[in-house]
């Protein structure tokens, strides 16, 4: 009787283990699609923002809020295959130390479901105001500091970018397939 209780016992994990994998198989990789879908099946897909295709590029595009900010998002394909989403974060602010902020919570929220990044990078172009964290918002906006932070899923890599120019945050949450191909940049001539 033990054995037979054995048997079906391993039976029953087994069968568990192969609804988890088959489960695990269908799991989006961005919101609510997987890559390697068309821009019609994202379109489908994406259930919470009205997408828009965008003039010019294999892209589609919408307006949302993710963790609590105001963002973009950006499907980009390659060869009719998703390749690549990305959020374009929207929120203005006017101490410039809060961009940082952002960028820890969303890092703290990635890092919740992702674990540690694999990168954590601060890179600092000049040294004026390195030694002034009260400033670092606004070394960020002038291009002196670039914050990065970058994990690996098995299926997608994760990058989360604070730049600045021109007196502007950029704020990029990306993305990115290790499924399909992306296109590279066409260096013909240089």
């Amino acid at each position: 009787m033990s054995s037979m209780r054995r048997v079906l016992t391993n039976a029953l994990l087994i069968a568990l283990l192969m609804t988890g994998s088959a489960l695990g198989a269908d799991a989006p990789d961005f919101r609510n699609v997987r890559w390697g879908m068309t821009m019609d099946e994202v379109n489908a897909a994406e259930t919470e923002v009205g997408l828009r295709a965008v003039t010019g590029y294999s892209t589609l595009a919408g307006d949302c809020v993710v963790a609590g900010h105001h963002a973009s998002v950006f499907y980009e394909f390659t060869d009719s295959q998703l390749s690549e989403a990305f959020y374009a974060f929207l929120d203005a602010h006017t101490n410039d130390n809060l961009y940082i902020d952002d960028f820890e919570d969303l890092k703290g929220l990635l890092t919740l479901k992702y674990g540690p990044p694999v990168v954590d990078t601060a890179v600092w172009k000049r040294n004026l105001y390195r030694n002034d964290p009260d400033k670092w918002g606004f070394a960020v906006l002038c291009g002196d500091l670039k914050l990065r932070a970058e994990w690996d899923a098995p299926r997608t890599r994760v990058v989360l970018y604070l730049t600045g120019d021109n007196y502007e945050a950029h704020l990029w949450l990306t993305y990115t397939s290790k499924l399909t191909t992306t296109v590279s940049p066409d260096l013909k001539g240089l």
